[in-house]
């Protein structure tokens, strides 16, 4: 991806930024890994029904004591990159108990909504609305980071190919989150989408937005950047969303690298400047 951060001139300091926050998730999946197998709840079923996530299925123990530390060191990094950033000192006096009780909200729900509407809920509710200079914004990028070590571990608890899911499945399959990605093989020109939360990846069909789910071949169009090749913006003009896809030409790619999303940002610039939005997770919604 080097190409792609030479060719949008993405600043160093924000590379620095999210290549900390990924080492800090990193250190933390096999921890997360080990309470998992510890609970006996790890990789326990792998077959995904329409809207329901194995997530939802299966509610795996967490530890929330972990969780609270990830939060934490999150917060602590913020708080070295951006010192006096509005509203943080605010979260960073939130209650263990308050965090721990968004944390189950969240990997424990048991209707059919989505991470991001359970999570915006519990985050912009009453609980947080009398509570003076919270900054529900940076306190949903805080606690979507913390909670991403959990939901990777959660994916590797499954053996490769043990996740089954109906082809175009509305969220991701194994958590419920939303895609920020797409990733396009070259061989058969089929579209995966990236989950933004656990990074699985599921097959989506190519002309339906992963959003609103319109298939109209009439409403929806391709964004192609003559400066970024291998990649390309899928937009849908029902719903006026956009998704980011990497085109595959190995044909064998794996998975998509962990900070596809930040080296691709200016592609994000080129969308939302031709008026069209982000619904998936955004993993740079905080700029340092």
């Amino acid at each position: 991806m080097q190409g792609y951060i030479e060719k949008a001139g993405i600043p160093h300091e924000l590379l620095d930024f999210y290549g900390e926050l990924r080492a800090i998730q990193e250190s933390y999946v096999e921890k997360c890994s080990l309470s998992l197998k510890a609970s006996g709840t790890a990789g326990s079923s792998g077959a995904a029904v329409s809207k329901v996530s194995l997530l939802q299925q299966i509610q795996p123990v967490f530890d929330t004591g972990l969780f609270i530390r990830v939060f934490h060191d999150i917060t602590g990094m913020i708080a070295r990159h951006r010192p006096g950033l509005e509203g943080l000192a605010a979260i960073e006096r939130i209650p263990g108990p308050l965090l721990s009780q968004f944390f189950a909200e969240a990997v424990n729900r048991s209707d059919n909504r989505s991470f991001d509407e359970t999570l915006s809920e519990s985050i912009y509710g009453k609980r947080l609305s009398a509570t003076p200079d919270i900054n529900p914004g940076l306190l949903k990028f805080i606690f979507t980071n913390s909670i991403k070590p959990f939901l990777k571990a959660f994916v590797c608890s499954f053996e490769a190919g043990q996740v089954t899911a109906a082809e175009n499945h509305p969220v991701c399959p194994v958590c419920g989150g939303s895609p920020d990605l797409g990733r396009a093989a070259k061989h058969d020109g089929q579209r995966y989408l990236h989950c933004s939360l656990c990074g699985h990846e599921w097959l989506c069909k190519r002309l339906k937005c992963p959003y609103c789910l319109n298939e109209d071949h009439n409403l929806l169009s391709v964004i192609i950047v003559d400066d970024i090749p291998g990649c390309r913006i899928d937009v849908c003009e029902a719903c006026g969303s956009y998704l980011k896809v990497i085109l595959d030409e190995t044909g064998g790619m794996p998975e998509l690298s962990e900070m596809a999303d930040i080296e691709t940002v200016f592609l994000d610039v080129v969308a939302t400047r031709r008026g069209y939005k982000a619904n998936g997770g955004r993993s740079y919604a905080l700029e340092p």
